[in-house]
């Protein structure tokens, strides 16, 4: 009887150095396996763009600094923060504004008339920026939004952006002290 015990509570003792095992590995060694073989992606609008129709030419301002370029465009940026390349496209869609055709030169594929492909492959800890061109077709509001899209199974999206980005914009129509017509951010979202 006595013997029967002692086999039983060693059994015991095994399952539960067993279970306490399985435990510690699943929970503290496994999320570092996985974290170190993923590309992790992070992707945002400039939050602080202004389009501007000075004498009668639309054009944009990035982050308040007064130069006004002669095209209408919203910059994003990407990044990955992992520790694998990463293969991805960010899908930017409009409302009330037109993309510009694409021509030869350009870093994006045209999906429709309000939305745009922009395809990457960036090494570890590598960032891009690009431009969306577009034409104002709204005299009120209109707004711009990103999306990604991925088949990489590695890959992992940073689920709020960093930086002060955004992933959505709403602009709405103002006039500046000069009487400047201007589409000024008013609502963002991440």
């Amino acid at each position: 009887m006595k013997r029967n015990r002692v086999v039983f509570l060693a059994v015991v003792l095994v399952v539960i150095i067993l279970i306490s095992g399985v435990g510690i590995f699943w929970f503290f060694i496994w999320p570092n396996i996985e974290n170190t073989h993923t590309a992790t992606v992070d992707f945002w609008l400039e939050p602080k763009v202004y389009v501007k129709n000075a004498t009668d030419n639309w054009g944009t301002e990035v982050d308040a600094s007064h130069s006004i370029l002669n095209a209408t465009f919203s910059p994003f940026s990407c990044k990955n923060d992992g520790d694998l390349n990463a293969t991805f496209d960010i899908i930017v869609v409009f409302s009330g504004v037109s993309v510009v055709p694409p021509d030869t030169q350009s870093t994006y594929q045209q999906i429709n008339s309000t939305a745009a492909k922009f395809t990457f492959t960036l090494e570890k800890n590598q960032e891009k920026t690009a431009n969306v061109p577009f034409t104002i077709t709204s005299n009120d509001t209109f707004s711009i939004s990103l999306s990604l899209q991925s088949s990489q199974s590695t890959l992992r999206i940073r689920i709020q952006p960093q930086n002060f980005g955004v992933r959505q914009l709403y602009f709405g129509f103002m006039l500046d002290k000069g009487g400047n017509q201007v589409f000024s951010p008013t609502t963002q979202s991440s």
